[in-house]
């Protein structure tokens, strides 16, 4: 059996690495002996991986890349030839939860999102059953995009949101009615968090570069909820494209406001945006970003 995880962005963020591997796990668990497979845009990220082999992703961040996928024909690009043979030859492709499947008109990353499922329509088109796995989804600004994927989605197999936002949004727009909710259990209903004032924590998000954000708890008003301020982080190396923080304590972020109120679960996270879920972290913990002079 040959399965293909796709989606991957690089692991140099350690919440992308950490979701691949518990994935892999998962599927190595579920079905022994299958040659595994990644499809990841930075493949050099994924050396490491023991077991694995990496196929260099192809995205598409314009109009003219993207009109070359959907015209592929085999023999035509080298590239495009080994990503579209790894989706046709699979037998199962797991799409993973480090990316996020939206787009906006104008935006550039709505290319990306087309070329993508573009890949799914390959695997689709060979009998290949698609899985999403834990995706955040939405908006798709325009019925175009909607349109492009509902079709997708029509055709997945099984398809997992992380979030209510995520659900609520698949719902209420009908782009794919039998999506499922993943839910966490964390040991009951009353399992409460276990944040103290003074606790840090960190999320990662952005797409083309790794970004950071910190919370500084200020308040615990119950089990279930924390009062939490951003604050700022200081570099302490850079390596080629990495920089690595840590976060400062008590640097009050301007663009982040007063301080909030959050829910809080029981893995001691709270939810910023459908894309941002910092979770706690020490304070000499060193995270990585993108070195300014290789984001976009």
């Amino acid at each position: 059996m040959k399965i293909l995880t796709s989606d991957v962005w690089s692991i140099h963020n350690a919440g992308d690495a950490a979701i691949l591997e518990a994935l892999l796990d998962g599927l190595r668990r579920a079905f022994p002996g299958a040659k595994l497979q990644v499809a990841a845009r930075f493949p050099e990220s994924c050396d490491d991986l023991a077991g694995v082999e990496v196929v260099p992703d192809v995205l598409a961040f314009d109009s003219e890349a993207l009109d070359a996928q959907l015209a592929h024909r085999r023999g035509r690009d080298v590239a495009l030839d080994r990503l579209r043979g790894a989706y046709e030859d699979a037998d199962l492709v797991v799409s993973t939860g480090g990316y996020f499947l939206n787009a906006t008109p104008g935006n550039p990353f709505t290319h990306v999102l087309l070329s993508r499922l573009v890949h799914f329509a390959w695997a689709g088109a060979a009998g290949v059953p698609v899985v999403a796995l834990g995706q955040s989804v939405g908006p798709f600004g325009s019925a175009e995009l909607r349109t492009a994927a509902r079709q997708a989605f029509d055709d997945f197999s099984l398809f997992t949101v992380r979030d209510v936002q995520s659900w609520s949004y698949l719902q209420r727009t009908g782009l794919a009615p039998r999506a499922q909710l993943v839910v966490r259990f964390h040991g009951g209903n009353n399992a409460g968090h276990t944040l103290k004032v003074g606790d840090v924590l960190h999320g990662s998000w952005g797409y083309d570069q790794t970004n950071a954000s910190f919370y500084q708890i200020v308040e615990v008003p119950s089990k279930c909820y924390v009062i939490a301020r951003e604050i700022g982080y200081k570099t302490v190396r850079e390596s080629g494209s990495a920089t690595y923080v840590v976060p400062v304590k008590d640097a009050w972020s301007i663009h982040g406001g007063e301080a909030k109120r959050y829910k809080a679960g029981p893995d001691n996270s709270i939810t910023i945006e459908s894309f941002l879920h910092p979770s706690k972290t020490d304070w000499d913990a060193e995270h990585y970003v993108t070195h300014w002079a290789y984001g976009h």
